[in-house]
């Protein structure tokens, strides 16, 4: 099970762009539910270790299952409480040519793809 952000600031949603060696996608920050964590505790976590944000939860926007990884992933909007932009410390380590890692902004109404989990696409828009 996982648990994702969305971020959104002037009609922008921040996101993962990933690459490795043969593929380039994009994906909602966000990561495992680890054990005795609620959803929304893994939430909150996993958007200040990826993205250096404290954020709080406003909505929750349910789940979409992943067929890619197999995963459920549980959405929550969020909204930025302090903190600064910045890749966090287990994806800045593992950062290189062959497992890149960027976070981007990009605008609602032109999302790039692929975006996972599919579907993520229709409930941001």
């Amino acid at each position: 099970m996982r648990a994702s952000v969305v971020i959104v600031k002037d009609h922008h949603v921040l996101l993962m762009h990933r690459t490795k060696s043969d593929r380039d996608y994009f994906v909602l920050p966000g990561g495992t539910v680890e054990d005795g964590e609620t959803n929304e505790e893994a939430a909150v976590r996993e958007a200040k270790e990826e993205t250096g944000f404290d954020v709080e939860i406003t909505e929750s926007l349910g789940k979409i299952y992943d067929e890619r990884n197999e995963k459920i992933h549980h959405l929550f909007r969020v909204e930025i409480l302090g903190g600064h932009l910045e890749l966090g410390s287990p994806e800045k380590e593992r950062n290189c040519k062959e497992n890149g890692y960027c976070l981007e902004w990009h605008e609602l109404d032109a999302l790039p793809s692929p975006l996972y989990p599919a579907g993520v696409c229709d409930m941001l828009r």
